[in-house]
């Protein structure tokens, strides 16, 4: 993670697709909002491996995998939201460009 700024920054734009998401409908449900916070976090710490859309849904897959039911968080499951994943902090100017 480079700094505490850039952290602050990533965090509404992860969060908001993560708590979007809600896969287990753990809102709906009556869950608190910050129910996701430690897994946006991890993502959040994720970013300098993001480049493409095959990588943040890698990264979701890792993530929720490790929290929930890894048979359950498929790269190929989390592709819709790791399109989300990538496409928000990109337009917010936090992911680095290489030649993906």
């Amino acid at each position: 993670m480079k700094t505490r700024s850039y952290y602050d920054a990533a965090i509404e734009p992860i969060g908001s697709v993560i708590n979007a998401w809600d896969p287990y409908s753990l809102h709906t449900g009556g869950a608190p909002r910050d129910e996701f916070e430690p897994e946006i976090a991890r993502l959040v710490a994720r970013i300098p491996r993001i480049h493409s859309l095959g990588d943040a849904a890698r990264e979701i897959s890792v993530v929720s995998s490790a929290t929930f039911k890894q048979q359950r968080f498929t790269v190929g499951v989390c592709a819709d939201v790791g399109a989300k994943l990538y496409e928000r902090p990109q337009n917010a100017g936090l992911l680095s460009t290489r030649g993906a």
